[in-house]
């Protein structure tokens, strides 16, 4: 059971299978016709290799200020993108910082969907940690755990990209004689509504509404809350797993208490966190925010943010809701997709963080689209189309006709 790309292998899984399975299963179907009704849910597949050259960009990007300066970009995308590439001159300092590096990169992807770029991540930081450190390990499940997370608000598609993860960690183990169990991926890939997170990046967990100093006690119940997520993922045993959930509970109610008591916590991404239980067999979207499902002390953003958002009208009362409630400045664009542009920009790391989304073409152009524009142009850094925007640190892809002029982004 391994994933493999087209004419590899007769005898593994063909990755398009379940992203075809995931996109025909939660869509509609016109009566009397084969053809899935894909717009309702906004959900398209990305092709393997449209996601590999993504995810390769981004991860170049995302290290491409800890290489020296005599690797080119080429070589930078070659590292993550091709197993049988040399890897770039460097010497033991140098592989060293680049190492360290891509080992503490963050990614995630807010509309996961059937998972096609985390899987693409894994097997690009894979290929590129084996040529950087060939003696070492460096496991599927590690990456997993430290710098993979994703979310989507439909149940189905977690419960996928879940799957698909664990076939490559199956996969991975299979020449292993006593290969360990695998892990739990509920507090890693989760079931959220992505656009239930506050729209400006200066937000902080410790810092909810308008309070200017971080608060001891939150801060303290967020940290156990998240150090208790992570224990989850190696729980095997089903006493392991009782004492986590147990400490969860606890942790949750905790929080809840504690924003009961003081009126000016109480924010709602604050009481939708303690309200969200991740490990229900059944979960309901949760409605927090990602800085908090996925929270770290202090909180310093992902390295990349990556992914197909969806492409669905948005109604003028959801929009002025979200306008209102969540600062999103995009509204205008009556589209989802503007709205996971403005989420990606504020989840992503302010210092050299990485945005690459699969973007409509009317964002280079559009009149709607000037606030989208407008947005990336006051946020980051560097421009590039060469099939990606990229604001210096920031990515956001858009797949241009080669006719298209660069200047067509303005």
């Amino acid at each position: 059971m391994d994933e493999h790309r087209p004419g590899e292998s007769e005898q593994t899984l063909d990755p398009e299978l379940l992203s075809n399975l995931f996109e025909r299963l939660i869509t509609p179907t016109e009566a009397g016709s084969a053809v899935p009704l894909r717009q309702p849910q906004g959900t398209y597949y990305t092709p393997a290799d449209v996601a590999d050259e993504m995810v390769q960009d981004a991860l170049a990007a995302a290290v491409r200020e800890y290489a020296p300066a005599a690797v080119d970009d080429k070589q930078l995308r070659e590292l993550f993108g091709s197993a049988d590439a040399a890897l770039p001159p460097l010497n033991a300092a140098q592989k060293g910082k680049l190492l360290a590096r891509i080992k503490e990169l963050r990614i995630f992807d807010p509309a996961v969907g059937s998972g096609e770029f985390l899987l693409s991540v894994l097997t690009a930081l894979r290929r590129a940690l084996t040529k950087l450190e060939p003696a070492a390990a460096n496991p599927v499940a590690a990456i997993i755990r430290r710098q993979l997370a994703g979310q989507d608000i439909n149940p189905l598609a977690v419960q996928i990209t879940r799957l698909r993860l664990f076939i490559a960690l199956t996969a991975a183990r299979r020449n292993e004689p006593a290969p360990e169990p695998l892990p739990n991926l509920e507090a890693r890939i989760v079931c959220a509504d992505t656009l239930a997170t506050v729209a400006n990046p200066e937000w902080r967990p410790e810092r909810p509404g308008r309070l200017t100093d971080a608060f001891p006690e939150l801060t303290a119940a967020l940290t156990a809350l998240a150090a208790n997520r992570a224990e989850w993922f190696d729980a095997h045993t089903e006493a392991a797993k009782q004492q986590v959930l147990t400490a969860e509970r606890r942790g949750r109610d905790r929080l809840e208490a504690l924003l009961q008591s003081r009126a000016d916590l109480a924010s709602p991404e604050l009481l939708g966190l303690a309200q969200s239980s991740l490990y229900h067999i059944h979960p309901t979207a949760a409605t927090t925010d990602a800085r908090l499902l996925f929270y770290e002390n202090p909180w310093r953003g992902f390295d990349v943010v990556i992914g197909n958002p969806p492409y669905v009208a948005l109604p003028k009362a959801e929009g002025e809701k979200l306008k209102a409630g969540k600062g999103y400045q995009t509204t205008n664009v009556a589209d989802l997709y503007s709205l996971f542009c403005e989420t990606a920009l504020a989840l992503a790391n302010p210092e050299g963080g990485v945005v690459t989304l699969v973007t409509p073409l009317s964002i280079a152009f559009g009149q709607r689209q000037q606030s989208i524009r407008d947005l990336f142009a006051a946020r980051c850094r560097e421009i590039n189309l060469r099939g990606s925007v990229t604001f210096a640190g920031y990515v956001t892809h858009q797949a241009l006709p080669a006719d298209i002029p660069t200047s067509a982004a303005g």
